[in-house]
């Protein structure tokens, strides 16, 4: 009776074991997948802070030409 006892224990420990083992494999997935999704947000981030510098770069050139386009017609008035 005592090496069915030792038996059972060794069973359950090799089963905590292999659940433990498998916790540990899906937490290394999910990290990963927080890296590579923290990685994306800051690509995209990065996009939008450049995209928005080309907004007011382009915003900036089309006021200047409506500038010139109000003076050339005050000038032909």
């Amino acid at each position: 009776q005592l090496c069915q006892a030792r038996k059972e224990k060794l069973d359950l420990t090799i089963k905590h074991n292999q659940e433990l083992s498998s916790c540990e494999c899906q937490i290394v997935k999910l990290r990963l997948e927080v890296e590579k999704g923290e990685a994306i947000r800051q690509s995209l981030e990065y996009e939008l802070v450049v995209a928005r510098k080309d907004a007011r770069l382009k915003i900036c050139a089309a006021e200047e030409q409506l500038s010139e386009a109000k003076t050339k017609l005050v000038e032909l008035q």
